[in-house]
């Protein structure tokens, strides 16, 4: 039998969803305007879901991740790993003082 969720643990989850939402849309824009167009199937398989409400999932197509961006000849290939990597920090960085202020907030007023 599932336990029940407090009030506390649900507003979490929603900040939680909202701001992976929010990273979600910045790393797919990111991703599609650095991916290469070759027939333009990459760029149109780049996607991505927040489910259940903690975990934010992408998907491109498996060649993906043997495609260098755009514009470069060497270096790392998967764009959408890499825009990953560059922008998860910040937005982790969100989520966690999003909580921290909606922990501390009654004890605030």
């Amino acid at each position: 039998m599932a336990k029940r969720r407090t009030k506390s643990q649900i507003q979490s989850d929603q900040i939680i969803k909202d701001n992976l939402e929010k990273l979600g849309a910045e790393i797919y824009k990111v991703t599609k305007r650095r991916t290469r167009v070759l027939t333009g199937a990459l760029k149109k398989s780049i996607n991505y879901g927040v489910k259940p409400d903690t975990v934010l999932t992408f998907y491109q197509n498996d060649y993906g991740a043997d495609v260098r961006p755009s514009g470069e000849t060497s270096g790392p290939t998967d764009a959408l790993l890499i825009t990953i990597e560059e922008l998860l920090p910040k937005g982790i960085e969100v989520i966690k003082k999003e909580l921290t202020e909606s922990i501390m907030y009654p004890f605030l007023k």
